[in-house]
């Protein structure tokens, strides 16, 4: 770490480019590539400041857009968007990852994207997304709560016989 700067609300933490990092998994990261990124992305966004975590997922894309990580770094943004209620942004950041199986966050990336689907009024979206959960993911925690908002999403396209059938 270079330096901290305090201001009245945020603190920013600045990491310097020209240090060779190292990746969890132990791979050297090249120098001025600044892999760190994603670390402090994820510690942002697990601390709640979402709009810093934005900004530096977005940093990690932008410069490793085909990383190993890139899909996790991906799902953080749109998570940080979600809870910013940044629907249309979250949606369009979570589309590549929806159809992703083999994904270790498929099932989250699915209802968040169909949440937000749901918050923009586009229901028929939705349930493309929370059917996905039901009928590939049906063994997760999340199942029921997909299974409750297909219902919804059904219901607020006009489906009311399907969603009957689903409830």
């Amino acid at each position: 770490i270079d330096s901290t700067t305090h201001d009245t609300e945020r603190i920013y933490v600045k990491f310097r480019d020209d240090v060779p990092v190292r990746l969890r998994d132990g791979k050297p990261a090249a120098a001025g590539a600044n892999a760190n990124i994603m670390g402090a992305a994820t510690g942002l966004l697990n601390r709640g400041l979402n709009e810093f975590a934005v900004q530096e997922y977005r940093k990690f894309l932008g410069a490793h857009a085909t990383h190993e990580k890139a899909p996790l770094a991906r799902y953080g943004l749109g998570v940080a968007l979600f809870r910013l209620q940044k629907f249309e942004e979250a949606a369009n950041e979570l589309a590549p990852l929806e159809q992703t199986k083999d994904f270790q966050f498929a099932t989250e990336v699915n209802l968040i994207r169909g949440q937000s689907l749901l918050a923009l009024q586009r229901p028929s979206e939705a349930t493309q997304s929370f059917s996905r959960i039901v009928n590939e993911h049906s063994d997760h925690a999340k199942a029921g709560d997909a299974s409750a908002l297909l219902v919804e999403s059904l219901y607020r396209d006009g489906r009311h016989k399907e969603a009957q059938e689903a409830a």
